[in-house]
């Protein structure tokens, strides 16, 4: 049997040597029902609304719009208004071929066969199953193009922040390391552009694009002005399957579940009491830092199974590239962890060392839907619901927004009532939060930083 060739490998060269142009022109004016439509569907996407209920919403709305103020012309799906943004925006989408059941994707116009030997084509020829893409640099010129924008992206670059304080990856070490090297050129003609992705799935196309993005940038003509742009990824995020999936890393359960370190993991029951899993000691100093090499495909006796396609690039850093999703970790994770704890919300009795009875806790619920009428819903993102009755209800933002409003206070004031102030795990617990209140800032100092690190 002959050994399976990626259709990618079978592609002529990558040129790296020549830019991209892309030519941006004013946007296109829409009718009024496409504009409408266009701006709940933004606002859709902005508050992060489900399809559910955007498709709910659009049927209520369709019922209550008037002849005189619409045309008598309905606002469009969601689908619609997406498809739209190519007139609006001039973005064109590429379609890729992937596999029906999401092996790989395929390049432009290749009729391979997948590994999985599953059929790939439709009786007329069409792919069964494909992905939309739309240019980084297509989008990133858009950005570009704007006067305001482009504006505040140059005084972005040349802002100094005061000694000491992080707000954001320009006051990194990463961003300060690499100024010289990777981003000498800025003058509102002549840009180095640093970027943060957030994606998962397929990176192949993207991953192509950045290549010749940072070695022979893009012309961005607007106004008839062309302006140089190179263009380096410094980070690259998603949950926390997504990244572990960008960086072949064999999962949080495995020997060695920390992507960023070559901490241990060690088999112990679990908090249900079925069943056992992999979890961390600790340390009170960082484990050995996961090198470059791993990254690279050089060494995989740590969990990392080949080399990721971000380690291509020249501003590739190491385990630092790859960011920790807040909702996911902090969330998701960590906080519903300890309400778990506190609460004992297992399927078996665990002594945790922090749990309280359960008529405190409902007590704690109580106060939160209490108090939930008096806080302005602005100043926080996410809800205020009965997390003892509710918890099952809690998103990733109300877990972060309990973490933030609810535990320093009610939580803790309760623990100490039961532990006392002086007990063990009680300081252990509000550390974790105090550091994780911390790291949610938009700006930290040192002193922050040391905070966190003890």
């Amino acid at each position: 049997m002959n050994e399976y060739v990626d259709p990618w490998d079978k592609e002529p060269p990558l040129p790296t040597n020549v830019p991209i142009v892309e030519n941006v022109y004013p946007f296109t004016d829409l009718p009024k029902h496409e504009q409408k439509s266009y701006e709940l569907y933004s606002w859709i996407q902005q508050f992060n609304i489900s399809r559910e209920a955007y498709v709910t919403l659009l049927a209520m709305l369709n019922k209550w719009i008037m002849k005189e103020g619409f045309e008598n012309v309905p606002l469009y799906s969601s689908a619609k208004s997406e498809a739209r943004l190519e007139r609006m925006f001039n973005v064109k989408e590429t379609k890729y071929r992937i596999c029906p059941k999401h092996c790989r994707l395929f390049p432009v116009n290749s009729m391979d066969p997948c590994k999985c030997n599953a059929s790939q084509f439709k009786q007329n020829g069409n792919p069964i199953e494909t992905m939309s893409y739309l240019l980084l640099s297509r989008q990133l010129a858009m950005f570009i193009a704007n006067t305001d924008i482009r504006e505040s992206i140059y005084e972005k670059i040349n802002y100094k922040a005061d000694p000491g304080m992080l707000t954001d990856i320009f006051d990194g070490s990463i961003y300060q390391k690499l100024k010289t090297t990777l981003f000498p050129n800025q003058s509102p003609t002549d840009i180095d552009l640093a970027v943060s992705l957030f994606v998962d799935g397929f990176l192949r196309p993207l991953i192509n694009e950045l290549r010749v993005l940072e070695d022979a940038g893009m012309i961005v003509d607007c106004a008839g002005r062309p302006i140089n742009v190179k263009v380096h990824c410094l980070l690259v995020s998603g949950d926390i399957i997504s990244v572990q999936e960008l960086i072949h890393h064999s999962g949080c359960m495995s020997s060695y579940g920390c992507r960023q370190c070559r901490i241990a993991t060690v088999r112990e029951i679990s908090p249900v009491g079925r069943g056992y899993g992999g979890y961390y000691t600790g340390t009170i100093v960082m484990s050995t830092s996961r090198t470059d090499e791993e990254f690279k495909g050089y060494e995989n006796e740590f969990g990392i199974s080949k080399a990721t396609d971000f380690a291509q690039l020249k501003s590739f850093h190491g385990y630092s590239f790859f960011g920790l999703d807040e909702l996911h970790l902090i969330g998701a994770n960590v906080m519903k962890r300890i309400w778990q704890m506190v609460s004992g919300d297992f399927a078996t009795d665990i002594n945790t060392t922090i749990l309280l009875p359960k008529q405190t806790c409902s007590a704690i619920g109580s106060a939160i839907t209490e108090l939930s009428a008096t806080i302005p819903s602005a100043i926080f993102e996410g809800s205020f619901r009965d997390v003892y009755k509710k918890a099952g209800l809690m998103r990733s933002v109300d877990w972060i927004m309990f973490l933030q409003a609810v535990v320093p206070t009610l939580v803790f004031e309760r623990l100490v009532e039961e532990y006392t102030s002086s007990a063990e795990q009680v300081d252990a617990i509000m550390s974790l939060v105090i550091g994780c209140l911390l790291a949610l800032q938009w700006n930290i100092d040192q002193d922050d930083l040391a905070k966190i690190n003890t």
